[in-house]
């Protein structure tokens, strides 16, 4: 999903929204947040980039230092940001994910699963 734009999204959505609920123009990134509505009967999906703590589409040492500062109870992280946050997807954000987050960033290969 990194890169893909509303834009991208103009058959299947029926808007895209920023998580103030603001819309989101077309060439503009989608991030973690921001809510996809696809029409009538159907429900809306909010954006989860994995690592996008700072909800800015990219995932950098910026977002690694969000994950520290909220496992050490220095910053709660937005909401829209504590699924992406649990990389070992284990329901709790932990000194584990931290350890994930960082071989991400050095760019190794990580499995996800959500088996606990």
């Amino acid at each position: 999903l990194a890169g893909v734009t509303a834009n991208d999204l103009v058959y299947t959505a029926s808007s895209v929204t920023d998580a103030k609920g603001n819309a989101k123009s077309a060439n503009a990134p989608l991030v973690t947040g921001d809510v996809i509505d696809f029409g009538e009967g159907y429900k809306e999906s909010t954006v989860m980039l994995l690592c996008d703590l700072n909800m800015d589409g990219m995932v950098s040492t910026n977002d690694y230092m969000l994950l520290k500062m909220h496992i050490s109870s220095k910053r709660k992280l937005p909401d829209a940001a504590i699924l992406a946050a649990d990389i070992n997807m284990d329901g709790i954000i932990s000194a584990a994910d931290a350890i994930g987050f960082a071989r991400v960033l050095r760019g190794e290969t990580i499995v996800l699963s959500n088996a606990a």
